[in-house]
């Protein structure tokens, strides 16, 4: 199957949901990823549920979906898929990529790995099910500390001393409000652990501080479906299939390469395509850059300024802006376009407001910034030591 971005000028291809979904299934089939993976993520509209819908009756062929969504870094669909075909370490660890920690905790204790479990719960803010767990571990201290986050506070002060934390279980003890039932009790445990304090700090973790029998973690569970909403198409196949123009090299930039295929999308609908005529330019010195910008077809030339000899050239696939994306600096290169051009534009004002409100993405994108970076630094260290500019 054949589907291309639009060309310069003319507007999105369509193409009947049928014939997408037919050609994507057929190359799963026939061991073609790489061809369905170039085209799934660049389908505007949501085909992921009529895809898992179609192949769910065939366990070989669910298995090539699910490798399809984790290849595209629909990191949510691909965990889905894991978990229906009972791999369950393979969809916690999908679920907690997407930040589902829900989900990713009850696969990780459907997987018979309790500590992760128990971090997912705390992750997802079920602090009382993750101190549950983490007391049934032995970890006394980390379960105290969940414990006290969920305001269970006679539980805190019973980890806490099974940790050899004395002082800090009398303090939480003596937060328990005086119509509590718990409050008689509390205070006669007081004293006892002040009498142990005042000793010569005796261990104190073979001294129960009351008969509590530890909850049971949680069994094998059944998580809820999750739910594939968002710009659906109807299960019958009728339908149109909007193909992004430029969306396969925002996928392809190493700056979203831990980026997921939904955020990826989102990110996508901030930016533009423009034409850019010869001589045209895009980045001036002494100025921040606006954009990342993105070849989609044509060429780009770095300048240093006042000069017509090109320092670099910057190729379909290759991008220009990135710094402004992080840094208000101006730029010490012009960037003029050397022929037509088009390009996939990301305003930076767009781009920073995702970040300032998406703390995960954040963290996703500013480390693949630093990695990026990195490499750069190493590259031109390398050059650097053999002589070369």
């Amino acid at each position: 199957m054949t589907i291309r971005g639009r060309a310069p000028g003319e507007a999105d291809f369509f193409y009947t949901l049928d014939r997408v979904l037919g050609g994507l299934l057929a190359a799963l089939k026939a061991g073609r990823i790489e061809e369905a993976v170039d085209v799934y993520p660049r389908c505007r509209e949501d085909i992921g549920y009529q895809i898992i819908a179609r192949a769910q009756a065939d366990p070989d062929l669910f298995k090539q979906v699910a490798n399809l969504f984790y290849r595209a870094r629909d990191f949510a669909r691909a965990a889905y898929c894991c978990e229906h075909l009972e791999e369950h370490a393979k969809a916690a660890q999908l679920y907690e990529r997407c930040d589902d920690f829900a989900h990713a905790a009850q696969m990780y204790a459907a997987a018979g790995e309790r500590l992760k479990s128990a971090e997912m719960f705390e992750k997802d803010g079920a602090v009382a099910e993750a101190a549950k767990l983490y007391r049934d571990l032995g970890d006394h201290l980390r379960a105290a500390a969940c414990f006290e986050r969920a305001n269970k506070r006679f539980d805190a002060a019973t980890s806490y001393q099974a940790a050899g934390k004395l002082e800090k279980a009398i303090e939480i003890l003596n937060l328990i409000d005086e119509d509590s039932p718990d409050r008689k009790v509390a205070n006669k445990v007081i004293k006892e652990l002040m009498g142990q304090a005042n000793l010569q700090r005796a261990p104190t973790s073979q001294m129960p501080l009351a008969d509590v029998t530890p909850a049971k973690a949680p069994g094998p569970v059944t998580p809820e479906p999750i739910l594939l909403g968002g710009g659906q198409l109807p299960e019958s196949g009728k339908g149109m299939v909007t193909v992004m123009e430029g969306f396969e090299a925002l996928h392809g930039l190493p700056l979203f390469a831990e980026v997921s295929l939904a955020e990826l999308k989102s990110l996508y609908h901030l930016c533009e395509v423009r034409n850019v005529g010869t001589g045209e330019q895009i980045i001036h010195a002494g100025a921040p850059a606006d954009a990342l910008s993105i070849v989609l077809a044509g060429e780009l030339h770095v300048r240093a300024p006042g000069t017509a000899t090109p320092i670099s050239v910057v190729s379909p696939g290759q991008y220009v802006g990135e710094m402004s994306m992080v840094d208000d600096v101006a730029a010490i290169v012009d960037v003029v376009a050397a022929r037509p051009s088009r390009v996939l534009r990301l305003a930076t004002a767009g781009f920073k407001h995702v970040l300032q409100t998406q703390d995960a993405l954040a963290l996703r994108i500013y480390r693949a910034f630093n990695r990026v970076l990195a490499a750069r630094l190493r590259d031109t260290t390398a050059r650097l030591s053999r002589g070369e500019r």
